[in-house]
């Protein structure tokens, strides 16, 4: 084989392990929360969710256009959706001032409705 190129069974090998990362990835996330400051945990917790159906997806089309067993972690179930709002509140990684900040940027309907109206008149002048 030539240097860099991989057999299907090291690439679809690949792919597994990149998957089995996934999995952890998202369990360490929903056990200890995350410490992104601009998005909530269920926010993150969906977007990892997101790279395992992109990583079982590879597997499938590698061991189809291969011919390879698809393997057992395959068919693991996938992580639940999580609500938009949701924090793990007893996990390492909890900051009540950034669960506060988050809730305060995107629950407060009275800035949300300023900034529309501020937004749209400012459209309005342009026209």
């Amino acid at each position: 084989m030539a240097k860099g190129k991989l057999t299907p069974a090291e690439q679809l090998q690949q792919h597994v392990n990149d998957c089995a990362k996934r999995y952890t990835h998202w369990e360490a996330e929903r056990r200890d929360g995350c410490v992104d400051p601009n998005w909530s945990d269920g926010v993150n917790l969906n977007l990892v969710r997101g790279h395992i159906i992109c990583a079982k997806g590879q597997i499938r089309h590698t061991c189809d256009k291969f011919g390879l067993t698809i393997p057992a972690i395959y068919y693991r179930a996938l992580p639940p959706v999580m609500p938009g709002d949701f924090f793990v509140i007893d996990g390492k990684n909890y900051d009540p001032q950034r669960v506060e900040r988050l809730t305060n940027l995107r629950g407060n309907p009275a800035k949300e409705q300023t900034d529309k109206r501020e937004v749209e008149a400012v459209q309005l002048s342009l026209f």
